[in-house]
């Protein structure tokens, strides 16, 4: 794919496309986030639960045709959640020498549990202008990203120090601030796919760079999160564009 990529950029350059490369990234608000069943155990007698989205595209935009305009490119999502007080302490039963219980004893603490995603991905995107002026441009575009890999890690953060108060023979049983395994998955996967459709507001501020503001409405079509399968947000961001080329004849 990214030998592709070059051979394309290398080709349009040569037959003077009107191209850019462009530089974008997005936060994402949530305007939409149901829990799954299983995500609902998450918020279960706590509804502290925050969850946060942003995402930087870098990708490869040339004209088509009547100045519209498709893009393809990377992309790179960072995902985080934080759950309060995801537990509240730990048990242990004792038994006796032929496993039978004698006695259970309680261990009261609170722990957070954080989970960070890193995901990357492929961009597509697609643009059409609704007016074009001197130095500024208004579009209306649609994008999908399809993320091939996925690095996410989750680990509980002991606030009280259980490990310093608890019986020695019973530290095994702590939560560790280590990477949680039921939270944690790592390889090459087909991790989540976003579409999304967009406005974005370009400035011309010299003939090889642009700056955009650009504001999206999207959801997903795919996840493998279990706490949230079907979500939809609204998107804000900046974008820069480099090297723009002027077409056969000089007109851009």
């Amino acid at each position: 794919m990214i030998r592709f990529l070059i051979l394309l950029i290398f080709g349009l350059k040569l037959f003077e496309v009107k191209s850019q490369i462009i530089l974008g990234h997005e936060l994402n608000l949530d305007v939409y986030k149901p829990y799954t069943e299983f995500g609902k155990i998450y918020k279960e007698n706590n509804e502290d639960v925050k969850s946060s989205t942003n995402s930087t595209r870098l990708y490869y935009s040339f004209n088509i045709k009547e100045n519209n305009s498709f893009g393809l490119g990377m992309t790179y999502m960072n995902k985080s959640m934080f759950i309060k007080d995801k537990i509240k302490g730990i048990s242990v039963i004792e038994y006796n020498s032929v496993e039978e219980p004698i006695d259970t004893l309680f261990f009261y603490s609170n722990f957070d549990l954080d989970i960070k995603s890193h995901s990357l991905g492929f961009y597509f995107d697609y643009s059409k202008p609704l007016f074009e002026k001197s130095k500024t441009s208004g579009f209306v575009g649609s994008n999908s990203s399809v993320f091939v890999y996925e690095n996410t890690r989750g680990r509980y953060i002991d606030k009280e120090n259980m490990l310093q108060s608890i019986d020695q023979e019973y530290v095994q049983f702590v939560p560790s601030n280590e990477n949680s395994f039921l939270n944690t998955k790592k390889g090459f996967f087909i991790s989540t796919v976003n579409v999304s459709v967009y406005y974005r507001q370009t400035f011309q501020f010299a003939d090889n760079f642009s700056l955009a503001a650009r504001i999206s409405l999207g959801t997903n079509l795919y996840s493998d999160w279990d706490q949230f399968k079907k979500y939809a947000w609204l998107g804000v961001g900046l974008e820069m564009g480099f090297g723009k080329v002027k077409q056969i004849g000089g007109k851009e």
